[in-house]
C-alpha cells in the first residue's frame, strides 16, 4: 500500500509571526530571564514561552524554504533553464533549513532545561509533551519517546495524555512492534473528544491488519468511517482524509476475509 497516514502528516504549520516581532519577543524574554532568580516561580513560565518562540522561529525558516515565494522562484528558474539560478536557490533553501535546525535545537535545549531544573513545575506535562513533540518533528522519535512515556506515567489526567499515547503508538508502529502500538492506540482511543482519537482508531486498524486479524481490522476501519462522518470529527481538520484512507484500507482488509459475492453490497454501505 501507499504510505500509511501518520501523526507528522497531520500537524499544521503555525501561522508565521513576523521575524521582527519574533526577535523583539525573544530579546525581551531573554532579558527578563537573565534578571530572574532561579527559584522564582515565574521563571518556568518565561522559559516555556521562550521555547515556543524558538520553535516558531524555526518554522519561519521552514516556511521560507518551502513557501510560495521560493516555489515560484525555483519554478521560474527551471522554466528558463537557468541551472546556475536553480543551484543558487537550492543552496539558499539548504541554508534556511540549517537555520531551522539550529532554532529547533534551541527549543529542545530550553525544554530540557525546564525538565531538569523544575521537576515540580505545575505545567510540566505540557513541557514533556512539547519536548517529545519537538524531537519527533525533528525526526528523532527515539529521543522524544521517553518524554511521552513519562507524561502518561506521571500525569494520566493531563490534557496532553491522548496525544502522548498517540505518539507512543506511532513510535512502536514505526518500529514494527504492533502489539505495543495497538495497546498505546487503545489508550488514546479512550478519549473520543480528543483530536488524537481519529488517527488512533485508524492506526489501530493497521495494527490489527499487520497482526493478521483481518476481520477485526475491517471492523476497525468501519469504525473510522463512522466516526469521520460525525460532527465531532469535522472539527479535527482531517476527517475527509480519514474517510478516504479508511475506505481504501477497508477494501484491502475485506479482500483477505470477505466473500467476493457480497463485496458490492458491503462497499455501497460505506
Amino acid at each position: 500500500p501507499s504510505k500509511i497516514l501518520g501523526v507528522k502528516a497531520l500537524r499544521p504549520r503555525p501561522a508565521a509571526m513576523a521575524d521582527e516581532k519574533l526577535e523583539q519577543a525573544m530579546q525581551t524574554l531573554n532579558q527578563i530571564i537573565e534578571t530572574t532568580e532561579e527559584d522564582d516561580p515565574e521563571r518556568p513560565e518565561y522559559l516555556t514561552r521562550l521555547a515556543e518562540l524558538y520553535w516558531d522561529k524555526a518554522e519561519n525558516f521552514f516556511n521560507k524554504a518551502y513557501g510560495d515565494a521560493m516555489f515560484q522562484r525555483m519554478t521560474q528558474a527551471k522554466a528558463r533553464g537557468d541551472g546556475a539560478a536553480v543551484a543558487a536557490l537550492t543552496a539558499e533553501q539548504q541554508d534556511l533549513l540549517k537555520q531551522r535546525a539550529y532554532w529547533q535545537g534551541q527549543a529542545v535545549k530550553t525544554y530540557r532545561n525546564l525538565v531538569d531544573r523544575y521537576p515540580t513545575y505545575k505545567n510540566l506535562d505540557s513541557v514533556l509533551y512539547y519536548l517529545g513533540y519537538t524531537l519527533t518533528q525533528m525526526d528523532k522519535p527515539a529521543e522524544g519517546f521517553p518524554f511521552f512515556s513519562r507524561l502518561v506515567r506521571e500525569r494520566q489526567d493531563s490534557r496532553y495524555a491522548p496525544d502522548a499515547w498517540l505518539n507512543i503508538g506511532e513510535f512502536h508502529f514505526n518500529s514494527g512492534r504492533m502489539d505495543d502500538a495497538q495497546k498505546a492506540y487503545s489508550e488514546a482511543e479512550k478519549f473520543p473528544q480528543s483530536p488524537a482519537y481519529g488517527l488512533a482508531v485508524y492506526k489501530k486498524g493497521w495494527c490489527l491488519y499487520n497482526l493478521g486479524l483481518f476481520e477485526n481490522s475491517m471492523n476497525q476501519f468501519l469504525k473510522v468511517i463512522e466516526y469521520a462522518r460525525t460532527p465531532a470529527a469535522q472539527k479535527i481538520g482531517y476527517a475527509r482524509q480519514l474517510i478516504t484512507e479508511a475506505q481504501r484500507d477497508l477494501v484491502m482488509a475485506y479482500s483477505r476475509v470477505g466473500n467476493p459475492d457480497n463485496a458490492i453490497r458491503v462497499f455501497r454501505q460505506i
